[in-house]
């Protein structure tokens, strides 16, 4: 089957479902079988804008990655629980776990910091986990682990790109870390398969690549220094 997502505003209708939105616009996440017919949808979002920019998972969860501002609800649309994720301030990244057969409530998390996040779109060409959760940020990020490790992300100047990796179950958040410089850079699209992780996006005069998962410090770190006096340049990792 496909699974599609994006936001919407007011109500929505999904075969024999109708979403109605929180307030502004919410995040969907939606199951179409291969004859066009909606199998299932779901929402999420609370009263400001919310939408979800990507999707990827296994044969037993569907995780969506998305942003959200101010308080958002997940969960409780088809079933399940409720989680009411609040941002750290202006807009936040979240991801959302769904169980594919029905695509009741799972898990979700919010990550960001006092300024606002982006998420980077996502792909996947395997069953993969952990969610990776990736984008852009200002100011500072602050990124805490099960075990209650922290890790304090500080722009270099602008906004900066950001990648953490989550698992919906358990819940964990694995690692996190920063791709940027004195400029706007960001995160804007991640892929995954066979067994690795890649990820592009834009810099400008320089930006640095951090290697680090919670106090461990990988080999590293690499600069890379924009070819032109103006504009950006793009980066692949």
């Amino acid at each position: 089957d496909v699974f599609i997502v994006g936001s919407f505003e007011a109500a929505a209708v999904f075969g024999a479902t109708t979403l109605t939105s929180a307030g502004g616009g919410d995040a969907f996440v939606a199951r179409v079988d291969t004859q066009g017919n909606i199998v299932w949808a779901t929402s999420a979002g609370g009263a400001g804008e919310d939408r979800a920019v990507g999707i990827y998972g296994t044969t037993i969860l569907i995780t969506v990655v998305g942003e959200f501002n101010g308080t958002a609800a997940f969960g409780g649309a088809t079933g399940g629980t409720n989680l009411a994720l609040t941002s750290a301030g202006g807009q936040d990244v979240f991801g959302w776990a769904v169980r594919e057969a029905q695509g009741g409530f799972y898990n979700a998390i919010g990550i960001g910091g006092a300024g606002d996040e982006t998420a980077a779109t996502v792909a996947s060409s395997a069953d993969t986990f952990p969610v990776v959760l990736a984008g852009s940020f200002t100011g500072t990020m602050l990124v805490t682990n099960a075990n209650l490790q922290a890790i304090t992300l500080v722009s270099d100047g602008g906004t900066d790109g950001f990648v953490a990796t989550w698992s919906p179950f358990g819940p964990r958040v694995f690692s996190a870390t920063k791709i940027g410089g004195p400029d706007d850079d960001a995160v804007q699209a991640t892929a995954i398969g066979a067994g690795r992780m890649s990820l592009a996006g834009r810099f400008g005069s320089s930006a640095t690549v951090y290697y680090e998962t919670f106090g461990v410090v990988r080999p590293g770190p690499q600069t890379f220094t924009n070819s032109s006096a103006r504009g950006r340049d793009v980066v692949y990792v």
